[in-house]
């Protein structure tokens, strides 16, 4: 990667460290890591950093659009997750201003504690991954709160659907 990607790369890394929460404790749970990653699953980055769901996804997008990873949609039995392009301890190194550049992922520096670097986060403490989905909240009326789930990645087509489904719902004329 040429010396202008990566010198965009780290700034963005500072402003979202800057700037974003959950971004700055997922910095610095990877400096405090004694190996790399190769592989970053949505569901250890929010034990990593207490954040929720719809949270991570987008910190995940943005990761990938600074080009730090390739954010993964979880389909057909795969997790979400981000495949890291760069060593995570030089991106929380470059993102909190400890280091230049961020340096290529080491083969011997990675924890191979499982298959592609993944390490398993208790399943205790995690929702299991049916798909990513987000709950949305909507004042019906005044003392009536709803809430519907649905996926991160919702299409315009199955808004619509589901516009037409409640639609069809009221028994009144």
């Amino acid at each position: 990667m040429n010396s202008a990607l990566k010198s965009g790369l780290v700034a963005g890394l500072r402003d979202l460290n800057e700037q974003d929460e959950t971004a700055r404790r997922l910095f610095e749970n990877f400096s405090s890591r004694q190996r790399d990653k190769r592989v970053t699953t949505a569901a250890q980055a929010e034990w990593f950093t207490g954040a929720q769901r719809w949270e991570i996804v987008a910190l995940l997008r943005k990761l990938d659009n600074l080009g730090a990873g390739e954010f993964k949609v979880g389909r057909r039995g795969s997790k979400t997750r981000i495949e890291w392009l760069f060593s995570i301890r030089s991106l929380a190194a470059a993102a909190q201003g400890a280091a230049g550049t961020p340096e290529g992922i080491d083969p011997t520096q990675v924890d191979d504690d499982a298959e592609d670097g993944v390490v398993e986060v208790p399943e205790m403490e995690i929702e299991t991954e049916e798909g990513d989905w987000i709950d949305h909240s909507f004042q019906l009326r005044p003392d009536m709160q709803i809430t519907i789930r649905l996926p991160v990645d919702l299409t315009s087509k199955e808004a619509d659907r589901i516009g037409g489904f409640i639609r069809q719902l009221p028994f009144d004329a």
